[in-house]
């Protein structure tokens, strides 16, 4: 074969080659095609399980708030952070409130260790997971509290913060909602 021959047929495989190196790296980048909007094998099943979210319509707002000038000593464990506040579940008799505590609260500790804030509803404390870490620098930490739901009338709700070590709090901002389904 004479060199011409050669050198072309290298040339052409070359190309080849390139050309199909291009052709599977475009397969590669290119996005999958769309689910048709009318796939019928994509509707929900009439077996699917009812959705476990109620609609809530607030009914009451309790706000608990202090700003702190300096910082407040507390022992390590389990102390009251705001005063025992009462609060209404206004639902319809023989019908239930859902109460949440939307808690905020500065704090520091030059010893460390775990924080978790919770509170009680009728002098049950709801359970909750430490929120984080205390360092000698004052940070804030905050954790909402969904709990059980109430009966009709008067109940009584306080905020807790719980840690490893004594330290010192700041500011803190506590919210408490009363809902009805």
């Amino acid at each position: 074969m004479n060199r011409f021959a050669k050198s072309a047929l290298l040339m052409i495989l070359l190309l080849v080659l390139f050309g199909s190196y291009r052709f599977v790296s475009a397969q590669e980048t290119q996005s999958p095609s769309p689910i048709a909007v009318n796939d019928q094998e994509n509707l929900p099943s009439e077996e699917a399980p009812p959705a476990l979210a109620t609609d809530h319509v607030l009914m009451e707002t309790y706000l608990n708030q202090f700003a702190a000038t300096t910082g407040i000593p507390f022992p390590g464990g389990s102390l009251a952070i705001d005063p025992l506040t009462s609060i209404t579940c206004p639902a319809l008799v023989g019908k239930t409130c859902t109460i949440e505590a939307e808690i905020f609260l500065q704090a520091q500790s030059s010893t460390g260790g775990r924080i978790a804030l919770t509170f009680a509803l009728d002098g049950v404390k709801e359970s909750s997971p430490y929120v984080g870490t205390l360092t000698s620098n004052y940070a804030m930490f905050s954790w909402t509290v969904t709990a059980r739901t109430v009966s009709r009338g008067n109940h009584t709700v306080q905020s807790f913060l719980n840690t490893d070590n004594a330290g010192n709090s700041g500011s803190y901002n506590i919210n408490y909602r009363v809902y009805v389904p």
